[in-house]
């Protein structure tokens, strides 16, 4: 994170566990994970990612239908 406050909603079998992060901390999202990010703060969040092995030109979002652990969002 480089500017701002988010929160990562991340289903977890049956569970949903949130992590709030801020700037100049960080988090790894897994293969095959599940999360929503909502920006929890009251600016802008600024966020470097790095997608290892995704080749040039594709996308390293993979959508997933919503699994309902982590309601309301």
């Amino acid at each position: 994170m480089q500017q701002g406050e988010l929160t990562v909603y991340r289903s977890v079998g049956s569970q949903c566990e949130t992590a709030s992060y801020a700037a100049g901390q960080a988090f790894i999202e897994r293969p095959g994970e599940v999360d929503d990010v909502v920006n929890t703060g009251t600016i802008p969040y600024v966020l470097i990612v790095t997608f290892p092995r995704v080749p040039h030109g594709a996308s390293a979002r993979i959508d997933q239908p919503d699994p309902g652990t982590c309601r309301g969002l």
